[in-house]
């Protein structure tokens, strides 16, 4: 039984519908295997049905769907593509490794994902549940899909191991069909301490780099841009590498440039008028606010 509201139990005996969540199993792998190997790539943790579920019902004494063909969308956890999926959203200093000036920017992306509306990318995110066959937290590329004959119904729905509840199926079949109308689908703000977990979701997908590997790495814009003039690889460089590139804070090398001008424009301005007014700037916090990350 499902112990997430995103999910219901399917049962067995139920036909097809959009929205059900497929593993892996020894018939689907041999399928694959015969068909679409690609499919078999151990990247993909499971599938997710795409065809509209009115072609899925099982009609006649045959008990055959209308549609010809079955359409599954591939499934990968998170913690695999967070870096890729970023990549593709704010651009990369190197491969996974990003400015950290863009972690805002980041923030909204998974907001958008969590609370699936994240349109432009074709994603639909799977919050983990072991009963509904979500091992981890996961993301179904909506545009990598593969097409089954329906002759092979029964596989499919013999790995079927959950599906997802029916208002979120229709938000599945509204990112599918790219329409421009957002069906009243419940967000996490909407459900107790739910604003919290996507907090921490988002902070643990964009926590730095994992001792596996895994994950985006963040660094300075400008500390890279230092070390890449170098020809260094961000990649082999540890923080202790990198403080040889830190940068002076925006604030400072700010008043250093005012400083500058102040010099040029009014040569004549006394050493102690001219030190009160850096000093100030230094202190307020109106300027400081100028130069924090939005």
């Amino acid at each position: 039984m499902s112990t997430h509201w995103t999910y219901e139990a399917a049962p067995p005996e139920s036909d097809l519908e959009q929205g059900d969540i497929l593993q892996l199993t020894g018939e689907l792998r041999a399928l694959f295997e015969a068909v679409h190997p690609h499919f078999c790539d151990q990247k993909y943790t499971g599938f997710i049905v795409c065809s509209q579920s009115c072609d899925l019902v099982r009609r006649g004494k045959s008990l055959s769907a209308k549609a010809g063909y079955i359409a599954l969308a591939v499934i990968r956890p998170l913690v695999q593509v967070t870096s890729k999926l970023l990549s593709e959203v704010l651009g990369q200093l190197e491969v996974g490794i990003f400015d950290e000036k863009q972690k805002p920017d980041a923030k909204q992306f998974l907001q958008r994902l969590f609370n699936q509306n994240e349109q432009a990318l074709g994603l639909f995110f799977l919050y983990q549940d072991a009963d509904s066959g979500i091992a981890e937290e996961a993301v179904a590329f909506l545009r990598v899909s593969v097409s089954l004959r329906s002759e092979h119904y029964g596989k499919i729905i013999a790995a079927r191991r959950g599906r997802l509840t029916a208002e979120f199926r229709a938000k599945l079949g509204w990112l599918i069909g790219n329409l421009y109308s957002r069906p009243a689908t419940r967000d996490w703000r909407d459900f107790a301490e739910g604003q919290q977990q996507v907090t921490r979701m988002v902070n643990e997908a964009l926590q730095d780099r994992r001792e596996d590997g895994q994950g985006p790495m963040w660094i300075d814009g400008e500390v890279a841009a230092a070390a890449q003039k170098e020809n260094l690889s961000l990649k082999s460089l540890d923080a202790n590498a990198l403080r040889r590139f830190k940068t002076k804070p925006s604030k400072d090398k700010a008043i250093e440039e005012i400083a500058r001008h102040v010099k040029e424009i009014l040569p004549d301005l006394d050493e102690g008028t001219r030190t009160k007014l850096l000093n100030r700037l230094s202190n307020s916090q109106e300027f400081a606010k100028l130069f924090r990350q939005r």
